[in-house]
Order: structure tokens, then C-alpha cells, then sequence
């Protein structure tokens, strides 16, 4: 975090079934926050699947 920007990054595991199939998804992820008029708010994202 900085002055009025922040970074988030991390991993989400997904588990679960499609059509009946049972499914598992690692996605890596990053999100860029900024503050304006006091509310912070996303202002860029980046995911991917982690391999």
C-alpha cells in the first residue's frame, strides 16, 4: 500500500462440478486499487490459470 494506491495479489482454488463433471481451477491473481473522493476502487485486474 501507498499514499492513495494499493496492491492485492494471491490464489484462488475452485472446486466443483459442470455438466456433471467434477472440476478443479487454480487461478494466480493481482488487483491495482486507487482512493479518489475517498472510495477505493479497482483499476486494473489480472488473472491467469496457474498450470
Amino acid at each position: 500500500m501507498w499514499g492513495d494506491g494499493a496492491t492485492l495479489a494471491g490464489l484462488v482454488d475452485y472446486k466443483g462440478k459442470s455438466e456433471g463433471k467434477p472440476f478443479q481451477v487454480r487461478i494466480r491473481f493481482v488487483d491495482v486499487w486507487r482512493k479518489k473522493d475517498g472510495r477505493w476502487q479497482v483499476v486494473y485486474t489480472q488473472a491467469a490459470r496457474v498450470p
